[in-house]
């Protein structure tokens, strides 16, 4: 949403370009508001991954309501009105807002059920079925991770490489924090994703570490010549 005036302050001659205030700023301002639902949609999708269908109600319930008291707001809170009104109107938006927040804080409590395997245990499975094995830390709500994914571990070349060096990819799913993954990911002192490791089928050895935040598939190629 801050784009147009980063592009702006980059680039001050644009504003030469800029029309006069008028009404198609109130056009472009209902414009911007697309972005935001998208980012709304993008979000229930996390949520759906992170709560069982309850919860998920639930917390569109909380989202709900957040947007009633901000209309009281808008709606009652006027300059034009008269004290009373706004002091009922402010009043009223609070108690709504309230209402929302802690149905919000109730929902985070219905989790949706894990149903993955130990990451351990997946791991040291195919490591004795002979496999060497990629491990993408991730998560829904991770954005660096799904661009690493798209640019970097799904290319082309980086499932030619999977296959011609026997590697398996796995991926831990830490949408819903959990714990087995966690306790795996301090074991490398870290807190957080995206990370990656490249276990050789060789037990004895230790697992590749590749670089932190973006990376590419030079990167990936990189860490699979180190299995030999």
């Amino acid at each position: 949403l801050a784009s147009p005036y980063l592009l702006l302050s980059a680039f001050p001659k644009l504003l030469d370009k800029v029309p006069p205030p008028g009404a198609w700023m109130d056009t472009f301002k209902q414009v911007m508001g697309f972005p935001m639902l998208i980012v709304a949609i993008w979000l229930i999708g996390v949520l759906s991954r992170q709560l069982n269908t309850r919860g998920l109600q639930w917390a569109l319930i909380a989202v709900l309501l957040l947007a009633v008291a901000t209309w009281i707001l808008g709606r009652f809170v006027r300059f034009d009105a008269s004290k009373g009104s706004r002091l009922k109107g402010r009043v009223a938006a609070l108690i709504v807002a309230v209402a929302s927040i802690g149905i919000a804080l109730w929902s985070v409590g219905l989790r949706a059920e894990s149903k993955s395997d130990d990451i351990k245990d997946v791991i040291a499975n195919h490591r004795e079925a002979g496999k060497n094995v990629f491990v993408d830390f991730t998560a829904e709500w991770c954005i660096t991770c799904k661009v690493n994914k798209r640019v970097a571990l799904q290319t082309k070349e980086a499932k030619e490489a999977y296959a011609a060096n026997n590697v398996e990819f796995v991926t831990a799913d830490w949408t819903n924090k959990d714990p087995r993954i966690t306790k795996l990911l301090k074991e490398f002192d870290r807190v957080g994703i995206p990370f990656y490791l490249l276990y050789p089928k060789d037990t004895s050895k230790p697992p590749i570490i590749l670089k932190d935040g973006i990376i590419t598939t030079k990167d990936v190629l990189s860490a699979i010549d180190q299995l030999d």
